[in-house]
């Protein structure tokens, strides 16, 4: 499936090729996902097409980020709310 795709699906939002190609140029240059480029298909007219893997650092990262994010979460669930004048 492709990165555009998923991300549409996951967020219900409209992603911009763009947008995905320059994050996932971010992510490689960081050494977050490596990416190699396969042969074309008859399927695909004979066009090659760009394949990304995520690295070992890349797995860490998103480990971590979404421990941060669960904390953030239980935090929000079990303290009251307070309203802000």
């Amino acid at each position: 499936m492709s990165v555009q795709q998923l991300l549409e699906r996951e967020t219900t939002r409209a992603v911009s090729l763009g947008a995905v190609y320059a994050a996932l140029d971010r992510l490689e240059q960081k050494g977050l996902v490596r990416s190699t480029m396969t042969p074309g298909t008859s399927a695909r007219g004979g066009r090659s097409r760009r394949v990304f893997t995520v690295t070992a650092d890349g797995a860490r990262t998103l480990t971590a980020l979404q421990r941060i994010r669960d904390r953030l979460y239980r935090a929000s669930r079990t303290r009251p709310q307070t309203a802000r004048s």
